[in-house]
């Protein structure tokens, strides 16, 4: 059994009824762009045609990135976001940001339009407005891990309740015990 499958297996011992499906998005999706077109298409539309009502994201290190890609261009598809170490851009980026006092100082320049990073994290800038309409995000990650340093910013901007950071770096052992604790912890019930 694969480790996703670990991670599906103990959402169902809590008793969630839940279904999951897992999604091989391996580079090519991210580098050709087409990464939330497919997960819109293939995954998201075909369980709403299928009558589910609740449908979540749940996604590591590369795969949070593309959680949150797609919560970007789709925030009303979803209900909300696990996100486990995602990767949120390079170190240059976290540098500027950091530097500017957080994400709530934080004033990009102009844009690119091929600028994902910047366009990413413009967007996740709207978690500062509990007003503004977006899917819930929960975020986990390791003290030690290589994506610490921008998910510490990111972590800044969320409620606390939805902030978990456990010992451990980028790595399966980190990231089934920080899952053990979000679903402990009742969100999806």
């Amino acid at each position: 059994m694969g480790s996703w499958q670990l991670l599906f297996k103990t959402a169902w011992k809590t008793g969630l009824p839940v279904d999951a499906w897992e999604v091989d998005a391996h580079l090519g999706y991210y580098t050709r762009r087409l990464l939330v077109n497919q997960l819109h298409t293939d995954v998201v539309e075909n369980a709403r045609n299928t009558g589910y009502t609740r449908i979540w994201l749940i996604g590591i290190s590369l795969g949070g990135l593309g959680s949150l890609l797609y919560a970007r261009e789709h925030p009303e598809a979803i209900s909300g976001m696990v996100v486990l170490a995602p990767f949120l851009g390079n170190s240059s980026l976290v540098r500027e940001i950091r530097k500017a006092g957080g994400v709530a100082n934080w004033k990009p320049t102009a844009v690119q339009p091929g600028d994902y990073q910047r366009h990413l994290w413009q967007w996740l800038q709207g978690y500062l407005n509990p007003h503004t309409a977006l899917p819930r995000l929960y975020l986990g990650f390791g003290e030690n891990d290589k994506f610490a340093p921008s998910n510490r910013l990111l972590a800044e901007i969320l409620p606390r309740e939805q902030v978990f950071i456990a010992s451990g770096g980028h790595n399966w052992p980190t990231w089934k015990h920080l899952w053990q604790r979000i679903l402990a912890a009742g969100f999806f019930r």
